[in-house]
Parts: structure tokens; C-alpha cells; sequence
């Protein structure tokens, strides 16, 4: 699958995590969480640390394939881990990360896959829903070049209790790309 990014990264997240963790931080009613995120720093460190969602930035504003693997090939250019992410109603979602510019959830319960349309008409994918079930895993991130397209392969190993966070936007450690 091809995910496109018009903004400037891609986002990991469960959207019934993301409703559960702002609602116990009586942030419930909060449709903007990019501006949230932003804003809070400990609000922002505290959602990692629950593997409440992954952002996966910066990145270049093009298509990338994504593949799931169950181990991470050793042809990878770089590979990041130790990433949070909790599942919930087995629904998790890797989209464009300007879809937490103002969130719609209904969107993530009525679909599959999230797309729109170019100038030219062509239909391209900034969303989709990934088959993970429910739980606790801590992900890991690898990317490399197959025929020219940049691909993205997101491992997930399931754990009981998470122990630790990486923070992704340490642009010191981690930059895809």
C-alpha cells in the first residue's frame, strides 16, 4: 500500500486510545491536537509514554509504501525502536498527520482507508486502517528504497506494560529519509 503525506509527517494512532487518554486528561472536547500537542509539552511526553499515538516526522510530502513485517529487513537503510503504541478496538491507523489538524473520528470508524482527490482527479491515500490487533506493542521503524519509492516497514511486538519511550521529533536520533 501507498500512503500519501501532504503535511510534513505520517502519525500511528488508536483512535479509541487517543479519545480514552484526553478524556482522563479532561481534554475530551479537544478536536485540534496537533495545536494540543504543541502546546503541551508535558501533555505531548505523557501521550508517548502511553503509546497513545507515534509521529512519524519530519518527512518528505510524498507517497511511501508501507509494509508490516514481523521482522525488519536487513536491508534497511535505518531502523528505529522502542516506540509506544497502544491498540484499542483494533483499530489502528497510519495517516497523515494533518488529519489531527481537527479531528474527525467518525471518519476512522466508518472506513477502511482515508483518500482524496488531486487537481488532475487522481485518488490518493492518506490513511489506512492496519490489521494490529488489541494491545500493547512497542514499535519499530525501518525504511529503504525499493524501485525508487521510499518504504516504510513498521514492525510490532506485543508487550505487557510498556517501560520506557522514545520521543520520535528528537531530530538528534531519528529522521526518515
Amino acid at each position: 500500500m501507498i500512503v500519501d503525506t501532504a503535511n510534513y509527517g505520517l502519525c500511528l494512532f488508536s483512535p479509541c486510545a487517543m479519545k480514552d487518554f484526553l478524556q482522563q486528561k479532561g481534554k475530551s472536547r479537544t478536536k485540534r491536537l496537533l495545536d494540543l500537542f504543541q502546546n503541551n509539552a508535558d501533555l505531548y511526553l505523557d501521550s508517548l509514554k502511553l503509546g497513545v499515538w507515534l509521529p512519524i516526522t519530519p518527512i518528505s510530502s510524498i507517497g511511501y509504501r508501507i509494509k508490516l513485517s514481523d521482522e525488519i529487513i536487513a536491508k534497511s537503510n535505518d531502523v528505529y525502536s522502542g516506540f509506544n503504541i497502544e491498540v484499542k478496538e483494533n483499530s489502528l491507523w497510519l495517516c497523515d498527520i494533518g488529519k489531527l489538524r481537527k479531528i474527525d473520528y467518525s471518519l476512522f470508524n466508518e472506513k477502511e482507508s482515508l483518500y482524496y482527490y488531486t487537481l488532475d482527479n487522481q485518488k490518493r491515500v492518506n490513511g489506512v486502517k492496519l490489521p494490529v490487533k488489541n494491545g500493547k506493542y512497542l514499535v519499530t521503524i525501518s525504511e529503504l528504497l525499493e524501485n525508487d519509492i521510499p518504504t516504510i516497514i513498521l514492525k510490532f511486538d506485543l508487550v505487557k506494560t510498556f517501560s520506557g519511550f522514545n520521543d520520535p521529533r528528537d531530530d538528534n536520533k531519528y529522521h526518515l529519509f
